[in-house]
């Protein structure tokens, strides 16, 4: 994943491999982190870095519930 700048790099790339992993939603992941969905989608905005591999990491879910659905 690429490197954030403006909100907690680590907390950014957590929630990306959080996504990619499993069928939780944003909303599910920021309250299992104590951290507000809003600013999460601010962030979205306004990070392209974050945008895009947030783009990936819900790509990257959508393949894993196509293969919870297969098997």
């Amino acid at each position: 994943m690429g490197r954030h700048k403006n909100y907690d790099d680590n907390k950014l790339t957590e929630i990306c491999t959080i996504i990619s992993k499993s069928n939780k939603s944003l909303k599910t992941i920021c309250n299992e982190l104590n951290v507000r969905v809003e600013s999460i989608l601010a962030e979205l905005n306004k990070n392209e870095i974050f945008r895009n591999d947030y783009a990936r990491a819900k790509e990257e879910q959508a393949d894993y519930l196509a293969e919870e659905i297969i098997e």
